[in-house]
């Protein structure tokens, strides 16, 4: 399954139940889910979140998740790097 911006335009009431699908249909060994989407909301529910900067992974993310962490991944910055919080070079974690 590819699912790009599964919940644009979806009624909040029903957005809840298409991430659960979407999360059973990962849960299946044969199955792939990528879901690209422009809200924070909907990728804090998922098991695992992977960060592109400029076509490259940056980061992987998994559950407890640290929003301002995640917030600074995708800007390029590493907000546990010791370099002050300056955009970073390459891919972390």
């Amino acid at each position: 399954i590819v699912a790009s911006t599964p919940t644009r335009g979806v009624d909040v009431a029903a957005k809840a139940p298409l991430l659960d699908a979407l999360g059973e249909e990962a849960r299946n060994p044969n199955a792939a889910l990528v879901i690209c989407s422009d809200g924070l909301d909907d990728v804090m529910e998922m098991d695992r979140i992977v960060v592109l900067v400029r076509g490259d992974v940056f980061c992987e993310l998994t559950p407890p998740y640290d929003r301002e962490r995640l917030i600074a991944a995708t800007e390029g910055i590493d907000a546990h790097d010791a370099n002050g919080g300056r955009p970073s070079e390459g891919g972390h974690d």
